[in-house]
């Protein structure tokens, strides 16, 4: 009989005692022991302790091999047939390893591993987590079947007839094998399915083209030309893939995704159920998206004003500068900002706003104006005003790039006539520069629409959506539901809402760029 026990969590022991109680050995292991078995041939005794080793002992107590995991070992099963060892650790790994302790199979799963067992011909591996999670996997650690029950695994029993799964509440969990081989069956067929339901249509669709005359002359031409310019088509083909990989699948499983209950508490598809449009209706009733709405329209209103005023002007004085020389170098100075990263200048602004050393609350000081002080961005009264104050004094290179770019473009034909008629620079600025770069004017105000729905670093940087609700948005409501909430469901809600808000002002942008071609 092999015991472990305990004196204190610093000293544990192994002891071996005969069948009639007589002890063989007593040996201070130094570390917890959680696991303890006799190997196949009942030469030695295998221990799982707190330190993720595996050590082999003799019948003497001599250690003879030893093992280490990655994490702490909570589970351990001998199959004494195969002459092999099953283990679980707290990170919920299975490994495999043979009476050497070499590794056979090595699988992780979701949760906090609590106890794993096996069948006599390791067809069926069950593993239990804190979590309530039941993981049957096979001998390559593929997920066969899972169940979640309401509180953590306890026990774990395989044998010919059924599966029996203990909790810590009052129920015993049953699942009859035969049933198990049937899903093993099924998973087999599915896969075949999945491949057949996207062949089919593709061949369904290539058969109606080819059924029909015009279709099939259009396709022979298709099939022609590709053959003519086979290495061009062959080039484009990984960036057609990595698009679809990377930008069009992700959308298509958002979207799918955002009408379910999908958390980080479900461990496989299987639990993930469909809600129809509760998060949408969430979205209204919750609060938070509402508010980061209002915030949202608040900076959204600010960055128009920002983005039509000062660029506009800065390119109106270099535009009327005459020294080419000049213009250059403000050109440069003003696009020069350009190149300074977007975080480094947010970081940046965090200085300026510091309540103690911060360069605003200084000057403040120094004009003997230390009665409106304020801690900027943790005073709910001026937080978002800090917010769209970033960036003063306003000077966005790139708009200033399209508006100068706009203006060079005019015809100087324009200004001869108008100066031939009399005309001030108030009466060219609105009669002539206003109308002829109004396609810029509404590109830019697209740009900021989208650049503003979609960009929430700067907050998440200086205030993390506070003090309170008054910076938040609702890029930065996704992101904690999608990183600290776990509710990857309701996250996709939002993206596709915000998707839709985004594609709309893509095809409004799409459409200027039409229209910039036909006033053209």
């Amino acid at each position: 009989i092999a015991v472990s026990a305990a004196v204190s969590a610093a000293k544990h022991y192994l002891a071996l005692y005969d069948g009639k109680g007589n002890q063989i050995f007593l040996k201070d292991v130094g570390s917890t022991a959680r696991k303890v078995a006799f190997n196949s041939d009942d030469s030695g005794i295998i221990l799982g302790n707190n330190r993720a080793e595996l050590l082999l002992f003799d019948l003497e107590g001599n250690q003879l091999n030893k093992k280490k995991l990655n994490y702490e070992i909570t589970g351990m099963h001998l199959l004494d047939d195969l002459k092999q060892i099953a283990v679980l650790t707290k990170n919920t790994t299975y490994y495999l390893l043979d009476e050497n302790f070499e590794q056979l199979e090595s699988y992780t799963y979701y949760g906090e591993g609590m106890t794993l067992t096996a069948s006599k011909d390791l067809k069926f591996i069950g593993i239990g987590n804190k979590e309530g999670n039941v993981y049957i996997v096979n001998r390559s650690g593929e997920l066969l079947y899972t169940k979640k029950l309401e509180n953590s695994i306890s026990g774990i029993l395989i044998t010919d007839e059924k599966t029996c799964v203990a909790n810590l509440g009052s129920t015993i969990y049953e699942l009859n094998n035969d049933r198990l081989a049937n899903i093993v069956f099924l998973r087999k067929v599915s896969s075949i399915l999945k491949i057949l339901v996207y062949i089919f249509p593709v061949l369904i669709t290539c058969f109606a083209l080819l059924s029909f005359g015009v279709t099939r002359n259009r396709v022979k031409l298709f099939f022609k030309a590709i053959a003519k310019y086979k290495v061009a088509y062959l080039m484009l083909v990984p960036t057609f893939a990595l698009l679809i990989l990377f930008k069009y699948y992700p959308v298509i499983i958002a979207f799918v995704r955002s009408f379910t209950d999908w958390n980080i508490h479900q461990s496989s598809i299987r639990e993930i159920n469909f809600i129809g449009f509760d998060n949408f209706v969430k979205m209204v009733t919750e609060g938070y998206f509402l508010i980061g709405l209002k915030n949202l329209f608040m900076i959204i209103i600010a960055d128009f004003i920002k983005v039509l005023t000062v660029p506009l002007l800065v390119a109106e004085l270099v535009f009327h500068i005459n020294s080419n020389r000049t213009k250059y170098w403000l050109r440069f100075l003003f696009v020069l900002p350009m190149v300074v990263p977007g975080i480094v200048n947010t970081l940046m602004w965090e200085r300026i706003y510091d309540p103690t050393i911060g360069l605003l609350n200084n000057v403040l000081t120094t004009f003997g104006l230390e009665h409106l002080q304020r801690s900027w961005l943790g005073d709910p009264q001026t937080a978002i005003w800090a917010i769209i104050f970033m960036g003063f004094p306003f000077i966005n290179s790139f708009a200033f790039l399209v508006y100068y770019g706009g203006l060079i473009d005019i015809p100087s034909s324009l200004f001869e006539a108008a100066r031939a008629d009399g005309s001030n620079g108030w009466w060219n600025f609105t009669r002539i520069h206003l109308p002829l770069i109004t396609p810029q004017i509404k590109m830019l105000i697209v740009l900021t629409f989208i650049n503003a729905v979609q960009d929430f670093s700067s907050i998440f940087i200086l205030t993390s959506g506070g003090p309170g609700v008054t910076t938040y948005v609702p890029g930065l409501e996704l992101y904690y539901n999608a990183t600290r909430f776990g509710q990857y469901g309701y996250a996709c809600a939002l993206g596709l809402v915000m998707f839709i808000a985004i594609l709309g002002g893509t095809i409004i942008n799409l459409k200027m760029k039409t229209n910039a071609g036909y006033n053209d």
